[in-house]
């Protein structure tokens, strides 16, 4: 079974990858990426040592929760040996959720787990976050912005361009 994973996961990526380019329009296509002389030396380099088994790995992503977890917790052991079995490129960052309540956590213990799993990794590990409504809705001690139904109803002359970059 696990011999035919790396093979399925292969199926699977060339049609999401088909898919995506079928459905994609002009307007909505991200700004290209400009890499320094050294940044493309370091990803030309690092494809070519990445076997296939790794590059199909770095296209998946894990939830995590943003809590603290101690290094010799079973669920912090389980993260880290995931990132070192199956080279998982990227995790996704959320906080508990038992309906209908939301447990938020502090900013500190979301960096903390998420600098030493970075640590754990052979490569750069693409962060992302549920952050629904804002960041205040997930972690304590952040800025709390009306969400975008509120900001929409605002003249931008009240609320300003550059409100958004302090968080």
């Amino acid at each position: 079974m696990f011999q035919t994973m790396p093979r399925r996961a292969s199926r699977l990526l060339i049609f999401v990858g088909i898919s995506i380019f079928a459905v994609a329009k002009a307007k909505y296509q991200p700004l290209p990426l400009h890499l320094d002389r050294d940044g493309e030396k370091w990803a030309a380099k690092t494809l070519r040592k990445m076997s296939v088994e790794e590059k199909v790995g770095q296209l998946f992503m894990i939830w995590t929760r943003a809590e603290f977890l101690n290094v010799n917790s079973p669920e912090y052991l389980r993260l880290r040996d995931t990132i070192n079995k199956y080279h998982v490129g990227s995790f996704a960052m959320t906080v508990r959720y038992e309906p209908p309540f939301l447990y938020k956590n502090q900013p500190y213990e979301a960096a903390d787990l998420l600098n030493r799993l970075q640590q754990n990794s052979k490569l750069p590990l693409l962060i992302a976050a549920d952050f629904e409504l804002g960041v205040s809705n997930r972690l304590n001690g952040t800025t709390a912005f009306p969400n975008a139904m509120a900001r929409r109803r605002v003249p931008s002359e009240y609320i300003g361009i550059s409100s958004p970059s302090r968080t």
